[in-house]
């Protein structure tokens, strides 16, 4: 079950009135548990087996990471859940291209048709156990004594299979003694849903139309096409990915929990390095707490920032996913973050800065959307070569949408604008509903009402990392 099903929103519902019913924190753990393990099962009954065993090897290593008494004990058992938590990793996700990558270098074919399946959200709780064990290793943390406890901080359902990567220092203490729900909380949880469903029903799978079909294009004749469909994907992925952030923080927030902010605003960012703090928050400072600090981090000579920027930003191009686009993609954002460094731009003025800023971000998701180099570099090759015919592209979009269609999009684009802009994200502001604010909620229920036979529920696009 998805977020955009409306059995999980019934079945949901029904989870949360036993959920606020119940005065015991043993039975509303539980019952977070049974609740979380079951949506789970129901994306991907196969794998639950596994995930339950990174989970109990976590929570056992970090058990006797803390009682060991000796350094090099303590190693070897970070050792071990490094090993096996990343070990899985590599195989459910980077096997196959490992065997691409030694086929292509050495001309002999060592590729299997081994059909590997990626367990839904194994890049998400990977991370998240093993800041656990690192951080019981670095004394920073003290290790969980109950097992549905710790089980609940890897399943909790709302960001188990794409996010908040969160840290146990944050959400274990919550997940013991979930706060009272109070009037506030549920006007911020159900603000952030709705605002995180339009964005991910209406804007997100609104503009995939436009952009599934423009990557199944054949010869990119027309430059404002191209334009379109560049840009079009740069507004989907973050609405999609942001509208899952958004429903996931709502959902935490109606349970007592407070999940860390994912996203904030990351196409007004004035420099990559502003960006990378903006977007996909969790995961970016996953990197720089555990990957970026420990390599030296900012100390040093510019040769030795240079080489653990590099390094954290091709560890972050293959944890999304294992192709060579990817490895484009991380290594587009290192050259900008370099040339933005080098020639002074990081204090450039912010409209500049954000305009240069959003159009290399933009140019990057081509290689993170594109199948193959091949179509990546053919879709840059048509911003030069291709024709100016506006006219065309006006009855292209218009024979994909129809009218009235794509006059919801229209409205619904601008409502976007709106408040992404001139609201500044204020779902997030934990401001009090007024009269305003009323106007625009409505305006999305009634946008969700009419959209809800036009638009496909696709899959979110995380959810493939």
């Amino acid at each position: 079950m998805l977020f955009t099903d409306l059995e999980f929103w019934i079945i949901f519902l029904i989870f949360l009135t036993f959920y606020w019913s119940s005065v015991s924190t043993k039975i509303k753990t539980l019952l977070t548990f049974v609740f979380s393990l079951g949506i789970y099962a129901s994306l991907n009954f196969s794998y639950v087996p596994l995930l339950m065993m990174s989970t109990l090897l976590d929570f056992y290593i970090g058990k006797w990471i803390h009682r060991s008494e000796r350094t090099r004990k303590k190693k070897l058992l970070l050792i071990t859940s490094i090993a096996v938590n990343i070990g899985l990793l590599i195989y459910f996700k980077y096997f196959e291209f490992i065997l691409l990558v030694i086929t292509d270098l050495t001309g002999n074919n060592y590729r299997l048709d081994l059909n590997i399946i990626l367990p839904i959200g194994i890049s998400f709780y990977t991370f998240q156990t093993l800041s656990y064990s690192l951080d019981i290793y670095r004394d920073k943390l003290i290790p969980e004594n109950s097992f549905i406890r710790f089980a609940n901080f890897v399943l909790f359902f709302p960001q188990l299979v794409a996010g908040p990567i969160e840290r146990a220092s944050n959400l274990l203490p919550q997940l013991k003694g979930p706060k009272k729900i109070n009037s506030l909380d549920i006007d911020i949880g159900v603000r952030l849903i709705l605002y995180g469903l339009f964005k991910k029903l209406i804007i997100a799978n609104g503009i995939a139309l436009f952009v599934d079909d423009f990557w199944l294009i054949r010869d990119y004749d027309n430059i404002l096409i191209t334009v379109l469909g560049i840009l079009g994907f740069s507004v989907q992925i973050y609405a999609d990915f942001s509208g899952y952030s958004d429903i996931a923080i709502g959902l935490g927030r109606l349970m007592g929990v407070d999940l860390m902010q994912n996203f904030n605003r990351p196409y007004f960012s004035k420099n990559i390095r502003e960006f990378w703090s903006r977007w996909h928050i969790s995961l970016s400072s996953w990197f720089r707490d555990y990957i970026f600090i420990p390599l030296g981090g900012s100390r040093g000579q510019k040769f030795v920032i240079y080489r653990n920027i590099l390094i954290v930003f091709i560890l972050s191009a293959l944890w999304h996913g294992a192709n060579y686009t990817f490895i484009v993609w991380g290594l587009i954002h290192v050259i900008a973050y370099f040339l933005f460094d080098l020639l002074k731009l990081n204090s450039s003025k912010r409209f500049s800065g954000t305009l240069l800023t959003f159009i290399v971000v933009s140019i990057a998701w081509i290689f993170f959307r594109a199948p193959n180099l091949l179509k990546a570099v053919e879709v840059l090759k048509s911003l030069v070569n291709a024709n100016f015919l506006p006219t065309s592209a006006y009855h292209d979009v218009l024979d994909l949408y129809g009218t009235q269609n794509l006059i919801l999009l229209i409205i619904s684009l601008i409502l976007f604008i709106y408040v992404e802009i001139w609201e500044k994200g204020f779902v997030l502001n934990h401001l009090k509903m007024n009269v305003k604010r009323t106007g625009i909620w409505l305006s999305w229920i009634l946008i969700l009402i009419l959209s809800i036979n036009v638009v496909q529920n696709k899959e979110f696009i995380y959810f493939q990392f």
